[in-house]
């Protein structure tokens, strides 16, 4: 019978008593130990342990040696790192969360934006952007005070979310600045479709959100400027969608703001580009949080 050994327990179990207490992919792992068998060598492996006093899972992570010589058994140490890597995920959340509005924050956005180009070499996989403005939240800021900046902040965050499919996702970049990232729908990859979709999504946007926000017993009212830019007809890489869509928002802004601007790259002499706009507007203010 092979044996694992645990020091300093020294507890014997057999490979079939180990790999009963492990989730099912884990036991290739056990067998893979099997070649230090006879040989002076270590070698670690982390394993889910489902079998536990509490009956939480737990992650193991065991340090077994081969004995030269002795083809037989095992020997080993294990320690429980569950707790460990619990701390290095929430640390993950944190680095990558608003701390505000629980949205994932610029930095997240960034990473999302780079791995959403970097899949599309070999197979275009368009994606549009969504750059918003929060028309009048300083105002409410400033009147109110940063508690009901804050609260806000919070609660646009939350209709901005609801207003998105689920493979949809919304980042706050700071202050009253946020984006939103849309990949293009299966049967829209082309980009009248994926402009169509930005189109959608930005109404569903400026209709929430000029709907009044109430704060501290008052009625508050603001309103979303929208800039819209499409990967990979308006821009090839993450900063230059960005920067489209951005720029786009800008166009709103001066344009009277609670608009909606595509930006769309039209080849000029000397590779110079225009911004076409393409605005809706909408005053209507309706109740409701």
């Amino acid at each position: 019978m092979f044996h694992i050994y645990k020091i300093p327990q020294v507890k014997q179990l057999s490979l079939s008593e180990w790999q009963s207490k492990l989730k099912k992919s884990d036991g290739e792992k056990l067998e893979s130990l099997k070649q230090l068998a006879g040989q002076d060598q270590l070698q670690m492996v982390k394993l889910t342990l489902l079998v536990t006093p509490d009956g939480q899972p737990r992650v193991i992570e065991l340090v077994a040696s081969g004995l030269a010589g002795d083809k037989g058994r095992l020997i080993g140490t294990q320690r429980d790192i569950s707790d460990s890597i619990a701390m290095q995920r929430s640390m993950k959340q944190v680095a990558y969360q608003d701390q505000l509005t629980g949205l994932f924050n610029a930095r997240a956005l960034e990473q999302t934006l780079d791995k959403a180009v970097l899949s599309s070499e070999g197979e275009i996989r368009p994606f549009g952007l969504l750059f918003i403005d929060l028309d009048g939240f300083k105002q409410v800021n400033d009147t109110l005070g940063h508690d009901a900046g804050d609260l806000l902040l919070k609660y646009a965050a939350k209709r901005m979310r609801c207003c998105l499919r689920l493979e949809d996702e919304v980042f706050r970049l700071g202050g009253d600045e946020f984006v939103v990232w849309t990949p293009a729908h299966p049967k829209g990859t082309e980009k009248h479709a994926l402009m169509q979709q930005l189109t959608t999504v930005a109404e569903k946007l400026k209709a929430s959100l000029t709907k009044v926000f109430k704060i501290h017993d008052r009625e508050c009212y603001v309103s979303a400027s929208i800039g819209g830019a499409c990967f990979p007809y308006d821009a090839t890489s993450a900063k230059a969608v960005m920067k489209c869509a951005d720029q786009a928002m800008y166009l709103a802004k001066e344009n009277g703001k609670n608009q909606f601007v595509q930006y769309v790259m039209l080849e000029k002499e000397q590779d110079t580009f225009v911004l076409n706009a393409s605005i809706r507007t909408e005053s209507e203010k309706s109740s409701d949080i």
